[in-house]
C-alpha cells in the first residue's frame, strides 16, 4: 500500500513537472530575443513535437487569424491548468493511503500481540507519509514555477492578447439603463466577519 502511495505522489510530480517540458527553460530567454512574428515558427523547429508547448507552436501555426492564434493559446493554457487541477489531489490522496495502510497493519499486528511489528509498520508509514508530504510540497512548487512559465511563453508569443478591450458586465448597463439601483463596492457576502 505504502509503494502506491509514494508512486502516486511521484506520477503527480512527474506529470506537472512535464507541462511544460524542462526545457522551456532554455526556450524562453531565446525567445525574447526574437522579433515577434518568428517566435512561433522558431518554437516550432525548437519544441519536441509531443510536448506541450510543441503541440502549442503546431496550432498557432494553423491559425490564420490573430483571434485564431488567442483560441489556440487558450485551449493550450486550459489542457495545462487542467491537468494541474487533476492531479493536485493526487499527493492528498497518497498520503491518506500510506496513514491507512500503515495503521491497518499495525492494527492486525497489535491484534496478533506482535509488538516489533506494529513499531516497525508504524514507523514506515510515518517515513513513507514525511516522503509523500515531501513529494506534494515539491510538486506544488514545480506547478507554481511551470505556470508562471506558460504565463511568460504566452506574454511573449502573443504579447497583444492581454490589451484586447474587455466588455463590461451587461447586468450593470441594463440596471443603470434601467434607472434601477447600481449596487457599488463590495456586498456584504464579500466582507470576511460580516452577519448575513
Amino acid at each position: 500500500m505504502g509503494t502506491f502511495a509514494g508512486a502516486l505522489a511521484y506520477l503527480r510530480l512527474a506529470a506537472v513537472a512535464g507541462v511544460p517540458s524542462a526545457r522551456i527553460h532554455e526556450v524562453l530567454p531565446a525567445l525574447k530575443k526574437l522579433d515577434v512574428e518568428k517566435r512561433s515558427d522558431w518554437l516550432a523547429q525548437k519544441a519536441e513535437p509531443s510536448s506541450w508547448e510543441g503541440r502549442l507552436s503546431r496550432a498557432l501555426g494553423e491559425a490564420g487569424s490573430a483571434a485564431a492564434r488567442i483560441d489556440a493559446i487558450s485551449e493550450a493554457v486550459h489542457d495545462a491548468d487542467t491537468l494541474f487541477a487533476s492531479r493536485s489531489a493526487w499527493s492528498g490522496a497518497a498520503l491518506r493511503l500510506q496513514v491507512l495502510g500503515g495503521v491497518l497493519i499495525a492494527a492486525f499486528s497489535m491484534i496478533r500481540l506482535d509488538t516489533p511489528s506494529t513499531v516497525l509498520s508504524l514507523l514506515v508509514t510515518a517515513s513513507g507519509g514525511i516522503v509523500i508530504v515531501w513529494l506534494g510540497r515539491r510538486a506544488s512548487r514545480i506547478e507554481r514555477a511551470q505556470r508562471a512559465a506558460i504565463d511568460t511563453l504566452v506574454a511573449l508569443l502573443v504579447p497583444n492578447a492581454h490589451k484586447e478591450p474587455r466588455r463590461r458586465e451587461p447586468a450593470l448597463r441594463s440596471r443603470a439603463a434601467s434607472g434601477g439601483p447600481v449596487r457599488r463596492g463590495r456586498s456584504r457576502l464579500d466582507r470576511p466577519n460580516s452577519p448575513v
